[in-house]
């Protein structure tokens, strides 16, 4: 079963450790430097990043990382609205190919529905490299839709609304 933790001083080594598979490399940043920069928007912004440990039963195979954004700091042209957007979600190499991705993601979403960790939001946006189809599938697989937007040169965005 896959389950949701936020990150603590108890997991924090755990989902440092985590790594993705070499062939994913410049796909996404370390744990730790998603870590990081949870630290820093919350000491230098002001907002409070959601990190969440991905488990299956006692064992961590996942990190995601989500902030809160308000309609003022919205920064896609078609969203007028309060969202969370999805900085980092890694699957461990070891457990990739399991199914464990979109479970986690489904748990993410429903996470969001229900536990409402900060405020109510319209959608979920994230972004990934156009090389990347794996992340590309596993998003579309639960319903994020590519905006036609990119990020940081020709990363695209997607986004997942929240009903």
């Amino acid at each position: 079963m896959i389950a949701l933790q936020p990150v603590t001083w108890h997991n924090i080594g755990d989902v440092i450790d985590l790594k993705i598979h070499e062939s994913q490399e410049g796909f996404l940043a370390p744990n730790v430097y998603g870590i990081a920069q949870a630290y820093v928007a919350w000491a230098a912004n002001g907002h409070q990043p959601i990190t969440l440990a991905i488990f299956k039963n006692d064992d961590a195979i996942g990190f995601a990382m989500l902030e809160y954004k308000t309609a003022e700091e919205n920064e896609y042209k078609n969203n007028s609205h309060p969202y969370y957007y999805l900085s980092n979600f890694m699957i461990d190499k070891n457990h990739q190919g399991k199914g464990y991705g979109k479970a986690a993601l489904k748990e993410v979403i429903k996470y969001l529905h229900t536990a409402k960790p900060q405020l109510a939001a319209a959608s979920i946006y994230l972004s990934y490299k156009p090389n990347n189809a794996i992340a590309r599938r596993l998003f579309a697989s639960v319903g994020f839709v590519e905006t036609g937007e990119t990020e940081d040169g020709d990363d695209i965005v997607a986004c997942l609304v929240l009903k």
